[in-house]
């Protein structure tokens, strides 16, 4: 994760963003499993409005990273030009680099996991109560000071591992292993508790091990 020198102007607009910004409905259907997930539409239409309302914007593309291609996913801030940025693994299948297809199939899969991943957006049914419980959470007077806090200690999780030099990536994996949800589905609590063991097991966590 990269920030801004300064994030004085973009964390408030972003707990104000994320405070208001709904679920994305999983509208794709995956004819493999068949299930259903939040595809880069949806994800789009639950952020780009309330984003935009904040002054926020999101730009996406391939670079160099995490050992190969990555997908860096930038919300920035206009009027004072602050960001945050990360990287998601970029991966074409094995014996499919040529195929335009499988890298279409590709970019639109790591932007929908990236930008879900930078906003900490979870996905929801797409069913009236779904639907229901989101306008509950968004009225509730309290729900902008929880989703600041989560996003604060998620911000402080991620800036301790950086300065540490810690993948944050093994974090992610751990939690997912050890939990079997993501570091994003986890309250503003449980992310302290996860950043102090973190810090006290960094070896677990290095880029270089």
């Amino acid at each position: 994760m990269k920030t801004s020198e300064k994030t004085d102007k973009l964390t408030p607009a972003m707990c104000k963003a994320f405070g208001a910004m709904g679920a994305a409905f999983k509208t794709g259907r995956n004819p493999h499993f068949k299930s259903k997930y939040a595809d880069l539409r949806a994800v789009d239409e639950a952020s780009r409005a309330v984003l935009a309302e904040h002054d926020l914007f999101v730009t996406q593309g391939v670079v160099e990273g995490l050992g190969g291609l990555a997908m860096q996913t930038t919300i920035m801030h206009g009027a004072s030009s602050q960001f945050i940025s990360q990287l998601v693994p970029f991966v074409v299948p094995r014996g499919r680099t040529e195929d335009p297809q499988a890298y279409g199939s590709a970019l639109t899969y790591s932007r929908r996991y990236g930008l879900q991943s930078a906003l900490g957006m979870v996905s929801e049914d797409d069913d009236g109560e779904a639907a229901a419980r989101i306008a509950r959470a968004q009225q509730r007077p309290n729900a902008a000071k929880r989703a600041s806090d989560w996003w604060e200690a998620n911000m402080d999780l991620k800036k301790a591992c950086a300065d540490e030099g810690l993948d944050f990536g093994l974090v992610e994996d751990f939690v997912q292993m050890k939990k079997g949800v993501q570091v994003i589905q986890l309250g503003s609590a449980d992310i302290a508790d996860l950043k102090a063991w973190v810090m006290n097991n960094k070896d677990k966590f290095r880029k270089d091990k």
